[in-house]
């Protein structure tokens, strides 16, 4: 970071699943952002890649946002509240 001036850091993998060590480097003077991939298998680097190497063929310095991980339906606030209601009252 101090040789290149780059003050946004993206990391992954599984020894970035230590939230300790993450405060400890976005304490960093050098750190202005730190985005830490939610994932940590191995094809976090795979996709990684393949987003860098998008950036380059189309000539952009950065990528559109990947999203959520999450996986299935997304629920309401009412919703999850009237299927505990449901359940309390079956119990």
């Amino acid at each position: 970071m101090r040789s290149t001036g780059i003050r946004r850091v993206a990391v992954s993998g599984g020894v970035f699943m230590n939230v300790k060590a993450n405060k400890e480097i976005l304490a960093l003077d050098e750190v202005d952002e730190l985005f830490v991939f939610p994932s940590c298998g191995d094809e976090t680097n795979a996709i990684g890649a393949c987003y860098l190497e998008y950036a380059r063929l189309c000539g952009v310095d950065s990528v559109p946002s990947i999203g959520t991980f999450l996986l299935g339906p997304s629920w309401s606030g009412a919703a999850v509240d009237a299927a505990l209601t449901r359940a309390a009252v079956s119990a």
